[in-house]
Order: C-alpha cells, then structure tokens, then sequence
C-alpha cells in the first residue's frame, strides 16, 4: 500500500456529501476494524517513508485517529468483537 493511497482515502479536508446514513445502521465494529488496520498500516510505512511523505502519512495518521475514535464511541461498538477481528487482522498481514 502506498502512501498515495492512504492520502486518498483521508484527505485533510472530507469533501461535502448529500450522502446520509441513519445513525443506528452504521456497521461501527467494522469501520473501526478497517481504520485502526490502515493505521496500523500508516505507521509502519511512516518508518521508511521520505520526509514529505511524512506530512501527508501524518495528516492521514491524524484523521485515521479521529474515525477510529469516533467509532469506538458509537453505540454500536462491540469491543470484544473488534479486538478479536483486530487480531485476526494483523496476523494475516504479518503472515503475507
């Protein structure tokens, strides 16, 4: 994954969406799992990564923090649940 990507996927500023979501259908558990994995992800190329790579990994770093925090509060955060798919997650990314 490259570093491109990851400033794609969190941008420093969210582009304005009429797209809504009702609150209590937001698969919390799932987001949660996906954005602490790129995170994980970002701060491992953060150590090999060019020093103007480093402000935009540290830019996405920062707005992958806010997502994953926001959804660790969401009602439908189930943490059991999350840090077992987690676990799960970083295995097979060591393993390939």
């Amino acid at each position: 994954m490259s570093v491109a990507m990851f400033a794609a996927m969190y941008p420093k500023h969210a582009p304005k969406s009429n797209v809504r979501t009702a609150y209590n259908k937001i698969q919390a558990t799932k987001k949660w799992v996906q954005h602490s994995i790129n995170l994980h992800i970002m701060q491992k190329l953060l150590l090999t990564a060019s020093r103007e790579d480093r402000y935009t990994l540290l830019a996405a770093i920062k707005a992958a923090e806010s997502k994953v925090n926001y959804y660790y509060k969401h009602p439908n955060f189930k943490l059991n649940q999350a840090t077992m798919l987690f676990k799960q997650a970083k295995l097979l990314l060591k393993n390939s």
